[in-house]
């Protein structure tokens, strides 16, 4: 683990030779965003989506409307999103993701049938049950493209090289367990009292940080940041990024949170202003006012993620890990 991170990068490197890197690899994936060849293909999925209903799709209207809906910065694409993910849970192409997966997709058999292996297909086409949050994955890249087809085939892309790892068990060095752990070795090895203060109270610090790391932090921060953690991911190639950020953020929020006893406590603790910049600090900070009570920018009133990321980037490449900790 934490391969690219440990390598002792130059600090002073430009930012876009290892973003190019990144963007590189994801390229190969994205090549498939051809129009001529794709449009196509988006269209037969349209078809699919018009011509068969799948209980799936109840779960993806539902959780739209729970998601985009109700969030100010992404309620003008609910039309596009359920386009999207409609489609997405009917392209086979999909299950090419569990070829390298830890799990494997849901078989159901065709109603009056006999239960033979004829008779079994994967439900949904895809092969991915959606989940409550699961549009978050797709939500910011309508920032970036008006044309739902290269949305769609960018978000796919996405999905099948990074996202489906947050949200299945594995032993993956990638995998959410393994960014779990990843965070609770980086906060017991940077944050030693805070470490020992939640196991104190009886808080599990993952519980802390989950959400954010499951969803990429989508829903948790205003789109323009979150583009750009996610280019960081892309730079480095790596879903590591998401546990450093989520450690830099209890580490700024440190004395605050020194404090509480309850997990409720941390929540309310999130809220409030840092008490070094509480008098800078007015509701609705341009750019970076709360949306809502999860929203993780309240922890960071007055200092842009850019700055802030690669300060936490910094402070953890300095020198390499030593091998009992990683």
């Amino acid at each position: 683990m934490f391969r690219v991170l440990t390598s002792k990068p130059n600090a002073k490197m430009p930012l876009e030779r290892s973003r190019h890197r990144g963007q590189d690899k994801i390229g190969m994936d994205l090549k498939e965003i051809d129009f001529k060849e794709n449009i196509q293909h988006f269209g037969e999925l349209k078809n699919l989506v018009i011509q068969y209903d799948l209980l799936v799709d109840k779960l993806i209207v539902k959780d739209v409307q729970l998601t985009a809906s109700n969030d100010d910065q992404y309620f003008v694409f609910e039309d596009i999103l359920y386009q999207v993910m409609l489609c997405f849970s009917r392209d086979t192409e999909i299950l090419s993701v569990f070829n390298h997966s830890a799990s494997n997709p849901v078989h159901a058999i065709l109603k009056n049938k006999s239960a033979i292996v004829e008779n079994t297909v994967i439900f949904p086409p895809s092969g991915i049950i959606p989940f409550h949050g699961f549009t978050m994955y797709a939500m910011p890249f309508c920032y970036m493209y008006e044309n739902p087809i290269a949305l769609y085939y960018t978000f796919r892309a996405f999905y099948l090289r990074y996202w489906f790892r947050l949200h299945e068990v594995s032993s993956h060095e990638q995998g959410i367990l393994s960014l779990c752990l990843l965070f609770e070795r980086l906060l017991q090895r940077y944050e030693p009292e805070l470490w020992f203060r939640f196991k104190q109270v009886n808080i599990q610090p993952v519980r802390v940080v989950f959400k954010w790391l499951m969803r990429g932090f989508s829903g948790h921060l205003p789109p323009e940041q979150l583009l750009y953690l996610w280019d960081m991911i892309l730079a480095y190639d790596s879903l590591e990024v998401l546990p450093i950020l989520a450690l830099a953020i209890l580490s700024f929020r440190r004395d605050n949170l020194l404090q509480v006893e309850t997990l409720q406590n941390v929540e309310v603790s999130e809220t409030s202003p840092h008490p070094d910049i509480r008098g800078k600090v007015t509701s609705g900070t341009p750019g970076l006012g709360p949306r809502s009570s999860e929203d993780i920018t309240k922890l960071i009133y007055g200092v842009s993620l850019e700055h802030f990321l690669l300060l936490a980037l910094q402070m953890l490449c300095v020198s390499a890990f030593p091998d009992n900790l990683l």
